[in-house]
């Protein structure tokens, strides 16, 4: 049998499940595509604290080249920006890179739909779509986070707070409407919102197979109403202002569609705060904004060298795709790449916001000079098995992820060392990780804190690879043997 899109011959058990509407391109990427990822990707991540030992990087061009090469191998794992700082991919004999397969660009405008190649990047995706009248409903604050790795380790943005008491906005995955995964025989499969094994597809680790293409749900484009207020790093000029400003967050949320609060825990100062309010095209410019928030002054001047990237536009309008990425204009991406740091991230339930925030205030405060800059951002809990934005239904659904990027200087280990102290003062707080951010937790925390969760999951894993092909030692141990 061949293929109608290379003539080249397929696996034939392969052909009744392979339905390729997507348009392809023979064209290159985005020319900033390869300039996204750093120069060593093929030997370890972005931050250098993991290698990629004993690990042969693939680059298939083409789905028959990618089934075959699965089928063939013995373990293998997918690497794509190399954003992540665990050992997700570390000892997997065969790496795979997704960024030499065929551009897939198939946009339905009836249905708002998008269908895109897996080794897309999430600014390649957003500058296709800046020519569009559609959007995503939400992305990632980085723009240069690869497609499936970005969903498969729950990448998210922010949100506020809606009238019925839940958050707004979901994560990355929450607009995934279906997936094309390569399974360990070699056969695709397709995964749908709302059929059985969809829940466990797209925040899996790799573990469910390799995604070859995602259909992502638009929406209508729009633009954000920023406001901005503060400066970073941050410079202790109005005091009281970062307790003030921890204590506005639930009034906050109420006040607007997404915000991110860049905050130095050591420093008693309210740091760096935007708020994003959605604009439908054509809206009218928005009412005035409040002059200060929490006695800091509304900024309308640039943040320079913000976080070792360029000038952060402050206070102003403009298109979605360049004010939910913090690090894109025009339509396309720019810093922050130059100094690599370690990354922690951890995702409270929103009931236990504010005992959290004292042990953030308490632990992190000891930080000091270590912090590269804290994030808070609020995320909607989807139904995703391995989400660690998702809280029970006891707890809401709904959580703050707080991210902390630290020096590199100070070495993973000491970074580690501080992650258990934080972990333990955030314990009863039902506290998860994000699984590509350095972390503490034992498999067995890990166990106890995602329960049934994890053991749905494992199910449905065991039944699309029993030979455990999409693993390695790492996950194993935290997820699959405890």
């Amino acid at each position: 049998l061949l293929s109608p899109h290379t003539g080249k011959t397929m696996l034939r058990s392969a052909w009744p499940r392979v339905v390729r509407r997507a348009v392809r391109s023979s064209s290159t990427r985005c020319s900033w595509g390869e300039a996204d990822r750093h120069t060593g990707w093929r030997g370890g991540n972005w931050a250098g604290n993991v290698k990629w030992v004993g690990c042969a990087v693939a680059e298939p061009r083409s789905l028959e080249e990618l089934q075959e090469l699965v089928c063939a191998s013995r373990q293998v794992r997918c690497v794509g920006s190399a954003h992540s700082f665990t050992p997700l991919l570390r000892d997997a004999p065969t790496l795979v890179c997704m960024r030499q397969m065929p551009v897939v660009w198939d946009l339905d405008l009836g249905k708002k739909q998008v269908t895109v190649d897996a080794g897309a990047t999430l600014s390649e995706i957003a500058h296709r779509l800046s020519t569009t009248p559609l959007a995503l409903p939400n992305t990632a604050s980085l723009p240069q986070f690869g497609l499936a790795g970005a969903l498969a380790t729950g990448t998210h943005g922010s949100s506020g707070m809606g009238l019925d008491g839940r958050l707004k906005l979901g994560a990355l995955p929450n607009a995934v409407v279906s997936l094309d995964i390569v399974g360990p025989d070699g056969n695709v499969r397709r995964v749908r919102r709302g059929e059985e094994g969809f829940e466990s597809s797209v925040v899996s680790l790799g573990l469910m197979g390799v995604v070859s293409t995602v259909t992502l749900q638009l929406v209508d484009g729009f633009n954000i109403s920023q406001r901005v207020y503060g400066d970073f790093p941050p410079k202790p000029s109005t005091p009281g202002s970062l307790e003030r400003l921890l204590a506005s967050l639930p009034d906050l949320m109420k006040q607007t569609h997404s915000f991110s609060a860049f905050v130095d825990w050591s420093v008693d100062d309210l740091g760096l705060l935007i708020l994003r309010d959605y604009l439908p095209l054509g809206c009218a410019p928005p009412a005035p904004f409040p002059l200060d928030w929490c006695g800091v002054p509304l900024r309308t001047t640039p943040v320079r060298d913000f976080i070792d990237g360029a000038d952060f536009e402050s206070t102003s309008v403009g298109p979605w795709h360049d004010k939910l990425h913090v690090w894109m204009r025009d339509g396309k991406p720019f810093g922050p790449q130059a100094a690599a740091e370690l990354q922690m991230e951890y995702f409270v339930p929103l009931r236990f916001l504010t005992p959290a925030l004292e042990v953030m205030v308490a632990v992190a405060g000891q930080w000091s000079g270590s912090i590269v800059y804290s994030e808070l951002r609020a995320v909607r809990g989807d139904e995703q098995l391995l989400a660690p934005y998702s809280a029970s239904a006891e707890d809401g659904f709904d959580t703050m992820g707080f991210t902390f990027g630290l020096r590199s200087t100070l070495g993973e280990k000491r970074v580690l060392q501080a992650a258990a102290v934080l972990e333990e003062g955030l314990r009863p707080f039902r506290t998860l990780p994000h699984w590509g951010k350095l972390f503490a937790h034992t498999p067995q925390h890990i166990k106890e804190a995602y329960g049934d969760r994890l053991l749905r999951f494992r199910a449905a894993r065991e039944k699309a690879d029993p030979e455990r092909k999409f693993s390695n030692a790492w996950v194993n141990s935290m997820l699959l043997d405890s």
